[in-house]
């Protein structure tokens, strides 16, 4: 079975404790730290008349993580609304075909590449 050092593995490894394994930059933290008190900021402006005006301000904006290169552009595909029940198992091969290769018009052979 081609699972089984997998699974073997999968026993064996101890699970992520966020203190010990997981340690954030100075960068991440000073994002997440600014980006939390411009969401405190919204809801503030939300409810409370008196703040209205500080969401639009331009420093009081999110700052971006990791920007997109400039050069980098996403394609996106818009999809026709299906009827397919998705949440079935013989719906889900049923779903994909739709939309590889009904929609996006692909071949098999593109896919399997």
């Amino acid at each position: 079975m081609r699972l089984g050092p997998i699974l073997g593995q999968a026993q064996m490894a101890k699970g992520l404790s966020l203190n010990a394994d997981i340690c954030s930059t100075l960068n991440q933290l000073t994002l997440f730290y600014h980006n939390t008190l411009i969401n405190f900021i919204e809801i503030l402006a939300k409810y409370v008349p008196d703040f209205s005006a500080y969401p639009k301000h331009f420093k009081l904006q999110h700052k971006v993580c990791q920007p997109m290169p400039k050069y980098f552009v996403t394609k996106q595909y818009p999809l026709c609304v299906s009827t397919i029940d998705e949440s079935s198992i013989a719906g889900q091969p049923k779903v994909l075909n739709n939309i590889y290769i009904k929609q996006l018009k692909l071949k098999h052979e593109e896919l399997e590449a």
